[in-house]
């Protein structure tokens, strides 16, 4: 199962299958537009979360098909479809990072996988090792993994912590094994994560 926390303007792709059943829990009140298509060309076969995706312009597009596939017009489905590839491109053009640049971040990538329990890795030591700025490493980062580095190791850790869950290992030492400054934060940052307490 995918558990994902997701915010305004973000975009939620869901593959062929998956997309047939999910839940949604609003945390506050709101609403989203969702819009199931069929394509020859080869997609994702993961799901994936896209955020700050040039929001102004993708969220005007989505509005645009939403308001289009309301009218029910001749044409209105050809219409939605075509802004639908709009979206599609601007999330590809959004998240394209080139192998060259993609060269400079895998040995702070290599780094957060084998050291991600480390409590004194940084944003800043992992730009260091990659010989670039801090902005520079921060932008290819967050458009290669659609999340900040933190975040990222964050989820991480997380992961690992329900690996432990199953292995029946206390919220208490779960939490200081994996760095956290105290079980009420780690039980909190696991509930934003997962969508679910640590107990349950």
């Amino acid at each position: 199962d995918y558990i994902f926390h997701i915010e305004p303007d973000d975009i939620l792709y869901l593959p062929h299958g998956i997309h047939e059943k999910y839940i949604v829990n609003f945390q506050k009140s709101g609403y989203f537009i969702d819009v199931f298509f069929e394509s020859n060309i080869p997609m994702n076969s993961v799901p994936r979360l896209y955020k700050d995706v040039s929001v102004n312009i993708v969220s005007n597009y989505f509005k645009q098909m939403l308001g289009t596939w309301q009218q029910h017009q001749l044409y209105s489905r050809a219409k939605c479809m075509s802004l639908l590839w709009e979206v599609l491109y601007e999330i590809q053009r959004d998240e394209y990072v080139s192998k060259n640049q993609y060269k400079l971040i895998e040995p702070a990538i290599e780094q957060i996988h084998s050291n991600y329990l480390d409590t004194q890795i940084s944003v800043e030591k992992l730009a260091l090792r990659c010989g670039i700025s801090y902005s520079y490493f921060l932008r290819i980062f967050q458009k290669r993994f659609s999340t900040t580095p933190k975040k990222y190791i964050t989820k991480l850790k997380l992961d690992h912590a329900c690996e432990l869950l199953r292995q029946k290992m206390s919220v208490t030492d779960i939490a200081e094994t994996l760095g956290f400054s105290d079980v009420y934060f780690f039980s909190r940052q696991f509930k934003k994560y997962m969508n679910m307490s640590p107990l349950k």
